[in-house]
């Protein structure tokens, strides 16, 4: 896309922006309908939440956003930052989701491990470690430091904003659970 987007650019064209989610799930794929209208579709609980996930990117500022169904089997072979547990709309459960950055074995330039990215990457799992600890004072050093090391971080910014919000409101966040608001201590 970014090739795409230099050439058209050049051209006077408008630049496209793209947005994807990833998901792993049985899920129903086929014509749908009857014999006079028949529509080739995808059904089921992980088509709506790879939709979900790609609608996520727009709040982080991210291209490719992919749930832990996917990182859990293929993280080797990936670099990915987490992002937070989000529970999405008609999902009773909440999960981790990811942001893909970079795929490890590839020439591609695009798609290949840039300079810094081991970094952002580690910088962001200790960030999120300590928001799954529900140290929210320390996850907000953290995303400073991102924000040091990488000014303009989209991530880093978003959820250095949801860490001063949840600590000034002086809400907790159980270690593994994390959807929506959280609730008012007792």
């Amino acid at each position: 896309m970014e090739r795409v987007n230099d050439t058209w650019e050049a051209e006077g064209r408008p630049r496209i922006h793209i947005r994807i989610g990833l998901n792993c799930a049985n899920v129903l794929v086929g014509n749908v309908g009857s014999s006079t209208r028949l529509s080739y579709t995808a059904l089921g609980d992980g088509v709506n939440v790879a939709a979900r996930l790609e609608g996520i990117n727009k709040q982080f500022g991210t291209t490719i956003c992919m749930s832990d169904s996917i990182y859990d089997q293929v993280h080797a072979e990936i670099l990915a930052r987490p992002l937070k547990r989000v529970q999405v709309k008609g999902r009773k459960t909440e999960f981790m989701i990811y942001e893909l950055l970079a795929l490890r074995a590839t020439d591609d330039p695009e798609l290949r491990v840039r300079d810094r990215d081991e970094q952002l990457s580690a910088m962001t799992h200790h960030a999120s470690h300590q928001i799954e600890a529900g140290d929210f004072a320390a996850a907000e050093r953290a995303y400073r430091a991102i924000l040091d090391n990488f000014p303009g971080d989209p991530v880093a910014k978003f959820m250095l904003k949801e860490c001063e919000e949840w600590r000034a409101a002086d809400l907790p966040i159980p270690p593994r659970k994390r959807a929506g608001p959280p609730t008012r201590k007792p």
